[in-house]
């Protein structure tokens, strides 16, 4: 009778110990669910193959960043507002990468190659306030995917510095930005005038224009044939799309034209030159009708990014779980002589002070007087 019931008070503790694993996390399992006399615990078991999707994880990364290697290519083109560019053509050139199995194995070229991007509409927003009132905050290109052939619109987005395009395997992203040409009235007939970027000395990006005086001064420079001093002539100056500094034939500047996209006064009172839409130059009247600007892209084609992706999205999570610490508990009651004890053990694969002490407080709670 004594036996039986020791062996009651053994099994109602294994009971408690049971309940106590449960209420710290621990996933228990026991040979009876009545009178066990055997439990077994775990918990934290994701900590445990947390590691293993961590290398995973790494894996695709590096099989992505390989895959781009071999069969990706970059490379970066300059198109004016208006302009078009084939997208095949443009990573055939690969000026920044190009690898060595792209032309045989990269599975997207052959729709790449029936694509065009057309530059829609370019524009740059400038800092209206602050220390660095006047420069440069964001550019944008409003792009259109075309089919080389039929220049059916097959795809269009505005893109800008972290907003890239993508389609059809290649992504389009915006890099750099330039002034293209000049379009101007001179005594109200149109011309367009190309723009060369001078050499930069330090003191920040600049564009200039020569326009020959003989076509300044003409009545209608539509019918001239044949300039007879091509040396003579204005030349315009723009650092920006909003103003163009014109010097006259005497190498003096004579003024400043205002793009009629910006975002200021026509009028400016105080200025030494003359400032505005319009100006008289050399006796004839100039008039700025708009600076255009060229969009610099970064065209990419990496049949590995998707695998990037998928291992940075699993390493991010795994990371974080693997910090888990997985632990184990066993305890039975004795035999013999032990019969009336619960044998406990336990182990842990981290921080396994915090876990003796754990063991231990449970021990206690559960211990016979």
């Amino acid at each position: 009778a004594e036996g039986a019931a020791g062996a009651a008070a053994t099994a109602q503790r294994l009971c408690a110990l049971r309940s106590a694993l449960e209420f710290r996390g621990f996933a228990v399992r026991a040979d009876d669910d009545a009178s066990p006399t055997r439990i077994v615990a775990q918990r934290g078991l994701v900590g445990k193959f947390a590691p293993m999707l961590v290398h995973l994880s790494l894996i695709f990364v590096l099989l992505g960043g390989a895959a781009g290697i071999i069969f990706g290519a970059s490379s970066e083109v300059i198109i004016p507002d208006g302009g078009s560019a084939d997208i095949g053509k443009v990573l055939d050139r690969g000026r920044r990468i190009k690898g060595p199995l792209y032309e045989a194995l990269n599975p997207f070229r052959g729709l790449i190659r029936s694509a065009q991007v057309r530059v829609d509409d370019f524009k740059i927003k400038y800092r209206d306030s602050g220390p660095q009132k006047g420069e440069v905050e964001q550019y944008f290109s409003s792009l259109v995917v075309e089919d080389t052939e039929t220049k059916d619109r097959l795809f269009a987005d505005q893109i800008f510095v972290n907003k890239p395009l993508r389609w059809g395997g290649a992504t389009i992203y915006q890099a750099d930005w330039s002034l293209d040409r000049l379009q101007l009235y001179v005594k109200g007939i149109p011309i367009v005038v190309p723009l060369k970027a001078l050499p930069d000395e330090g003191a920040g990006r600049s564009w200039a224009a020569f326009v020959p005086l003989e076509i300044i001064q003409a009545d209608d420079v539509r019918v001239m044939k044949r300039l007879k001093n091509p040396r003579q002539g204005i030349v315009l100056v723009c650092e920006n799309m909003r103003n163009v500094q014109v010097y006259d034939s005497s190498q003096q500047l004579a003024g400043i034209l205002r793009s009629p996209d910006a975002k200021m006064d026509s009028k400016m009172e105080g200025m030494p030159v003359q400032f505005g839409e319009e100006i008289t130059v050399d006796g004839s009247q100039l008039r700025l009708d708009r600076v255009v600007g060229a969009t610099g892209l970064i065209v990419k084609s990496d049949p590995g990014v998707p695998l990037v992706y998928l291992g940075f999205a699993l390493l991010m999570p795994a990371t974080l779980l693997s910090v888990l610490p997985f632990g184990q508990v066993w305890a039975a009651t004795g035999e013999g002589e032990d019969a009336d004890q619960v044998l406990v053990s336990g182990r842990t694969n981290r921080n396994q002070p915090a876990f003796e002490e754990e063991m231990k407080a449970m021990a206690i709670s559960f211990a016979a007087p």
